[in-house]
C-alpha cells in the first residue's frame, strides 16, 4: 500500500507542474482542464480497466487497481472526496487568476490544505496504517487535529517553496498574502508566516495528547498525523531538489 501511495504522490506532484502553467495564463485553457479533470476522476468509476490515451489517466488506473485490491469501499471514497476537493480548489484559484482577483486571509487558509492536497495525505493514513473503525465522541475533535496537521504541512511549504513561487510569480503563498494585506517586508512576512505555523504546531501537540490515550487505533491515527508532518520537513530539507532557501530563516 505504501508503494502504491508513494506512486500517486509522485503522480499529483506531475499534475501540479502540469496545472500551475495553466492557472497562471489568464484562465484560458480553464476548459480543457476542466475536462482533464473529469477524464481523471472518472478511472476511479470505471470497473473495467482499460488503456488511456494520456499517460496520466494509465498511471492513476495503474494505481487505483492495486489499492481497490487492498481496501475497503469506505476509504476508497473517501480518498476520492479528497482528490475532489483539491481539484475544486484548483479551479478556484485558476478562476480567481482569470479575474484578477486576490484572495482574502481566510479564503486563502480554507483552500490551502487542498491546494497543496494535504488532504489527500491525510486521508491516505487509514489506509497505510490498516485502521478501522470511528472515534465515537472524539470525531469532532479529531477532524479539527486532521486540519491543524494539514495547515501545518502547507505553512512549512509556502515557506519552503516561498523563492520557486517568488520566481515563477506564483502569489499563492502565505508569505505574500501577508506581505500584500499588511504591507510588510517580506522578512516580516516571513516572520509572521512562522509564527503561524508555530503557533498551530503548539495547538496540535496539545489537541493530540489529549486525545492519545482514548484508544490503540486513534493513537495509531495521530501517529500518522505526526509522520506526515515530519516527513514534510525532512522532504522538503534533505531529500527534494524541488525547493530552493534564498529566504530561509
Amino acid at each position: 500500500m505504501l508503494f502504491a501511495l508513494t506512486d500517486i504522490n509522485s503522480l499529483l506532484f506531475l499534475l501540479d507542474d502540469q496545472i500551475d502553467p495553466v492557472s497562471k495564463d489568464a484562465g484560458k485553457d480553464k476548459l480543457q482542464l476542466r475536462s482533464f479533470i473529469s477524464a481523471f476522476m472518472s478511472v476511479f468509476f470505471n470497473p473495467l480497466p482499460q488503456k488511456y490515451s494520456h499517460p496520466f489517466l494509465n498511471a492513476l488506473a495503474d494505481f487505483w487497481s492495486r489499492v481497490t485490491a487492498i481496501t475497503s469501499d469506505l476509504w476508497q471514497w473517501q480518498f476520492a472526496t479528497a482528490l475532489c476537493q483539491t481539484f475544486h480548489s484548483a479551479l478556484w484559484q485558476m478562476e480567481n487568476i482569470k479575474n484578477g482577483y486576490r484572495p482574502t486571509l481566510e479564503e486563502y487558509k480554507m483552500h490551502r490544505r487542498f491546494l497543496g492536497a494535504a488532504n489527500i495525505a491525510t486521508a491516505s493514513i487509514p489506509a497505510v496504517l490498516n485502521i478501522t473503525g470511528n472515534w465515537g465522541r472524539q470525531t469532532q475533535q479529531v477532524a479539527e487535529l486532521t486540519r491543524l496537521a494539514e495547515n501545518i504541512v502547507c505553512w512549512a511549504n509556502d515557506l519552503y517553496s516561498l523563492t520557486k513561487e517568488i520566481e515563477q510569480g506564483d502569489t499563492y503563498n502565505l508569505v505574500l498574502i501577508f506581505q500584500q494585506i499588511y504591507n510588510l517586508s517580506l522578512d516580516e512576512a516571513i516572520n509572521k508566516t512562522v509564527g503561524i505555523h508555530n503557533q498551530d504546531m503548539k495547538r496540535f501537540q496539545i489537541k493530540a495528547d489529549a486525545l492519545a490515550g482514548n484508544s490503540p487505533s486513534l493513537t495509531n491515527y495521530i501517529n500518522g498525523l505526526k509522520y506526515i508532518i515530519r516527513g514534510n520537513v525532512d522532504w522538503s530539507q534533505n531529500e527534494t531538489t524541488r525547493y530552493e532557501f534564498a529566504y530561509a530563516r
